[in-house]
């Protein structure tokens, strides 16, 4: 799920990628040009339920900056490369 900003702002998008692999998934990002920006921000706890069970984990939330047309190539690209357990989550 994405969200846009509003148009009289700038038109860009900003994804939130949470997973514990936000550096490389930053520079991967920034290295094939699909982002401008990317802020990797402090490790936070998790706490979600999998196959009925509650976990805890800490992960590294991360920011990719980029125009909003290209936000679903993003999504597209790291879903590709992830199995889907390890699936950054694009909010």
């Amino acid at each position: 799920m994405w969200s846009r900003r509003s148009r009289s702002l700038s038109r860009t998008a900003d994804f939130k990628a949470i997973c514990d692999l936000a550096r490389q998934i930053g520079t991967h990002a920034l290295e094939k040009q699909l982002v401008a920006c990317v802020n990797t921000l402090s490790p936070c706890e998790s706490i979600y339920r999998r196959e009925g069970k509650i976990c805890q984990e800490k992960e590294i939330p991360a920011i990719l900056r980029t125009t909003a047309k290209p936000g679903w190539r993003i999504s597209k690209r790291f879903s590709t490369i992830f199995t889907p357990t390890g699936c950054p989550s694009f909010l």
